[in-house]
């Protein structure tokens, strides 16, 4: 007998998490997978905005993000030691501001919100392909045993990030490109004489 849902998420970053814990909030019955063996320590973004903060709030999360966070009052841009760009983050007539939080700990925040509904992530299943059959989608998991089963749903999400197999298999393009960059991540109480650490990391 071939597994039923309403809803399949694949991929249990961010976003997946997020639609998982909402629809599971709203008693929708859904299934989460991501192809990692277990959540990831990797910080593809940091920044939350005073928006998503506010969702945050009606999921009843919005502490824990912000106790997990720092908060941010501007950003400065350097080229060769020297000031380029600044902007400041108002806070005036603002809910929230803009908060610095690591994507491992939003991620971790969203599936213990997920877990709370009575959801949770089954890592090392892999989405292999998926055909229609009549109103419903088949889709062909493999699991971290090896071995292959099928799960039938009324909606496949594809939450799985720039190597999308939900959108390789819908021959869907990905709008943009890439930027080669060389980035550095830090968080700390810099001591730094420079005005420009002391300005950006003030809480």
């Amino acid at each position: 007998m071939i597994d039923t849902t309403d809803v399949l998420i694949v991929g249990a970053g961010p976003v997946g998490l997020m639609l998982a814990a909402e629809l599971k909030r709203d008693r929708v019955n859904v299934r989460l997978i991501d192809a990692h063996e277990e959540r990831t320590f990797f910080v593809k973004a940091l920044g939350v905005t005073a928006r998503t903060l506010e969702i945050f709030e009606d999921l009843g999360i919005v502490r824990e993000a912000i106790d997990a966070g720092v908060w941010l009052t501007g950003a400065e841009t350097f080229q060769d030691g020297a000031p380029v760009f600044s902007a400041q983050f108002p806070r005036e007539g603002m809910p929230y501001g803009a908060l610095s939080l690591a994507q491992f700990e939003t991620e971790r925040v969203l599936e213990a919100a997920l877990a709370r509904h009575g959801g949770h992530v089954e890592y090392g299943a892999t989405l292999v392909d998926f055909a229609e059959s009549g109103d419903a989608i088949d889709a062909r998991i493999q699991h971290a045993d090896g071995e292959l089963r099928t799960l039938r749903c009324r909606w496949l999400v594809g939450c799985d990030g720039a190597r999308s197999t939900v959108r390789r298999h819908l021959n869907g393009r990905r709008a943009g490109g890439g930027i080669r960059r060389t980035c550095a991540a830090a968080r700390g109480s810099p001591r730094a004489r420079s005005p420009y650490a002391r300005r950006l990391y003030r809480r």
